[in-house]
């Protein structure tokens, strides 16, 4: 499948909750996003708010990545996905993530998902609850 890009991006919800450059929220079991990227792009919300992705409940993500600057207001914002319930491999993140608490630079909170062969190279700030690669995590990690 040929990589599908989304180059210098976009998005700016104000006060709005779960804010990608691509997909908003993933929300029905067994949907795969593979070989997608975000290059040079911004985007601004409230909570849940990713580079790629505000918030993946069920979803696949797979050789993936976003070089963006992502920032919210609130909770739950990563670099690659605000928050993630779902599956992540192969993906990574680049360029600067900032937020109140539950920040990451690939994802600001993992639930009960899976992260494997991921990384992140983002500059992340925030008030509480930071991480370079999750900022809250209660999920597998290899």
């Amino acid at each position: 499948m040929p990589s599908a890009p989304v180059a210098k991006a976009s998005a700016a919800a104000g006060t709005g909750d779960n804010v990608g450059l691509l997909v908003g929220f993933i929300r029905v079991e067994n949907v795969t996003i593979t070989n997608c990227y975000v290059e040079g792009g911004t985007v601004s919300g409230d909570s849940s708010v990713g580079g790629l992705l505000g918030w993946n409940y069920y979803g696949t993500i797979t050789n993936c990545y976003a070089t963006a600057n992502v920032s919210g207001t609130g909770d739950y914002v990563g670099g690659l996905l605000g928050r993630n319930s779902g599956i992540i491999t192969n993906c990574y993140s680049t360029g600067s993530v900032s937020g109140d608490w539950y920040i990451g630079g690939l994802v600001g909170d993992s639930w009960h998902g899976k992260i494997s062969a991921c990384y992140s190279r983002a500059n992340v700030a925030g008030r509480g609850y930071v991480g370079g690669l999750v900022g809250d995590n209660y999920a597998m990690i290899y």
